[in-house]
């Protein structure tokens, strides 16, 4: 049996017995992979500041509250 270059998959010859383990192997890989790449994700939007824009006309009232699609760093 062969296997791929970067992510050793199994690569079935023609004479090579398919086994379900082989299979199951490669989708853990393949599963752990793509959790990390989740999870990278995740990081990087974390990462990236939060704007929200809007318009506020004042009432002359000593405190707003002021709703925002976020917490409010501070």
């Amino acid at each position: 049996m062969n296997y791929t270059q970067h992510y050793q998959f199994n690569q079935w010859e023609a004479s090579d017995k398919v086994q379900r383990t082989d299979f199951n192997a490669d989708n853990a890989k393949i599963d752990a992979a793509i959790r990390g790449v989740a999870q990278r994700a995740e990081e990087i939007a974390a990462a990236i500041p939060k704007v929200a824009l809007g318009t506020y006309t004042g009432n002359g009232a000593e405190t707003r509250l002021i709703p925002l699609p976020f917490p409010p760093r501070r």
